[in-house]
């Protein structure tokens, strides 16, 4: 557990001097420095959506895919930090809003509001009376417009908890009508910013907000209440200490037409957000953490986090080969001595893998499994190798694994004498996961409708033939990259008594949890 600290020591005069002395760098140039993404056809391909045994799918879980490795953190990155940690600012998030199926414009948009709200473009303001359902593509055509601006007249927009909607939160804003995420309309707090996309008539939709409102949206999308108080508000740490990375961080690309950018989006691209309703449990999980951010070397951290490990985790070799000083490979089963070959990797992975539960003692400093009562902590799927390929196979051999099991080469080989190797755990999980497979997960409930596997933590047995169709069995553990939090990890130290501090401190070596604002 990291105890929580302050970076700056400085007496209150010199805080004061030092603050107004960093004002004027950023006023003369150092803004530039907060640069955000903009229109591209390129994936921001950090996370993907998972499932929840008490969730339905739309209800996910963030997982980090493979993408490029960031840019180190520069010093004039770290004044921005240091600004925001002594003026107390609590910043500003754009957030891309995507179309049902993840896509990036819509193409028809119709808004309203229980409450008054305002339209302002460079055609004037139009303030409508609460209930009034905007078509967006008649009023921009109507009045002449490429761009408008959408809030709320009479309050400021926000979430908060509302003991009389049995453990729902109430959100006060925006509501978009012709778009349904987790079977709901989402309802946006903040302003709304609509933009044609250009040479189409169709949307690009931006949601401006503060931090605090924006984080209960993604706490309520990456985590059910009943994790408990405390998991909850670890994940209200990691959602915050993810957005303050990237506004920090991120490099942005450069659109193709117009001025249009955002800084996250609302998908696993980044953090899920808005993908159904809002829990109090979230809301007040958010408050009770409120500007708390992980920080390392006086920057934030970029804290990755999964639904649930096989027992061990990866490293961030599971990123195409991304370093963290903060994160590192812990294996809470014994593994035994070094790997020396292939046929040794797989045996110990097997080994590791029948270990049940209940049978880890976590002896000889090892971390103990927190998260085994997760269904997906073990799961079997029987796949047709029709999916993979028309063409016979042979054999499917794991080639490779990476630190804690995953499978970072797969080798198939044809009866024609060829072969292809699939490389990297998202490229495998991409290849073997189809919405068709089964799951018997350890609970012996089954589940399907997944685009992937749900970890690259497994193991095949022999191909077999029944009645002419090949067929291969899969042995998995654990559902996400298995790299930084584990969620159902999270939620069972809670359960066991450990505050978010002691979560993240589990999970994050070497942070600091640091009140920035």
């Amino acid at each position: 557990m990291k105890k929580r600290r302050f970076y700056f020591t400085l007496s209150f005069g010199t805080q004061v001097c030092f603050v107004v002395f960093l004002m004027l760098m950023i006023k003369t140039g150092v803004n530039y420095l907060q640069k955000r993404q903009t229109l591209s056809d390129d994936d921001y391909c950090c996370m993907e959506i998972q499932q929840s045994d008490t969730q339905t799918e739309e209800k996910g879980y963030a997982d980090y895919e493979e993408y490029a490795g960031m840019e180190e953190r520069s010093g004039e990155k770290n004044i921005l930090s240091a600004v925001r940690q002594l003026t107390g600012e609590e910043p500003e998030i754009r957030v891309l809003i995507t179309n049902a199926d993840g896509g990036k414009i819509h193409q028809s948009l119709q808004i309203s509001s229980l409450n008054r709200f305002s339209v302002v473009s460079n055609a004037g303001t139009d303030t409508f009376e609460g209930g009034k359902k905007l078509d967006m593509d008649d009023y921009f055509s109507g009045k002449g417009i490429e761009s408008c601006s959408v809030s709320l007249c009479d309050a400021s927009a926000e979430v908060f908890s509302d003991p009389d909607c049995d453990g729902e939160a109430a959100v006060e804003g925006i509501c978009v009508l012709s778009l349904k995420k987790g079977g709901e309309h989402p309802i946006y707090p903040g302003t709304l910013m609509v933009y044609r996309s250009p040479g189409q008539s169709a949307f690009y939709l931006i949601n401006i907000v503060e931090m605090e409102s924006y984080l209960p949206g993604v706490v309520s999308s990456e985590m059910p209440d009943d994790f408990g108080e405390e998991a909850l508000k670890a994940q209200a740490v990691c959602a915050r200490s993810y957005a303050m990375y990237v506004l920090d961080n991120e490099e942005a690309a450069t659109a193709k037409k117009g001025d249009i950018s955002w800084d996250l989006v609302d998908t696993t691209d980044d953090q899920v957000y808005l993908s159904g309703e809002v829990d109090t449990g979230a809301v007040n999980a958010c408050r009770q953490t409120q500007g708390q951010v992980l920080y390392q070397d006086e920057a934030p951290v970029k804290p990755h986090y999964y639904s649930a490990s096989w027992g061990i985790q990866a490293d961030g070799a599971v990123f195409s080969g991304e370093e963290t000083q903060y994160l590192k490979a812990a294996a809470v089963l014994k593994t035994g001595s070094a790997l020396q070959d292939l046929e040794e990797m797989n045996q110990a992975f097997i080994s590791n893998y029948q270990i049940l539960p209940d049978e880890n003692s976590a002896e000889d400093g090892e971390k103990k499994v927190f998260d085994q009562a997760s269904p997906w902590f073990r799961w079997t799927c029987r796949i047709p190798l029709k999916q993979i390929s028309n063409r016979k196979i042979k054999e499917i051999a794991v080639t490779d694994r990476g630190t804690g099991g995953y499978v970072s080469e797969l080798a198939i080989s044809y009866t024609d004498g060829t072969a292809e190797l699939i490389r990297g755990a998202g490229s495998v999980r991409r290849e073997l996961g189809f919405s068709e497979n089964v799951y018997r997960l350890q609970d012996g409930s089954t589940r399907t409708g997944l685009s992937i596997l749900p970890s690259a933590f497994f193991y095949t047995d022999e191909i077999e033939v029944n009645n002419g169709v090949q067929t291969v069995m899969l042995h998995g553990g654990g559902f996400g990259h298995g790299f930084g939090m584990s969620q159902y990890g999270a939620a069972g130290m809670a359960e066991e008594g450990y505050d978010y501090t002691e979560i993240l401190g589990y999970y994050y070596e070497k942070t600091e949890l640091t009140t920035i604002y």
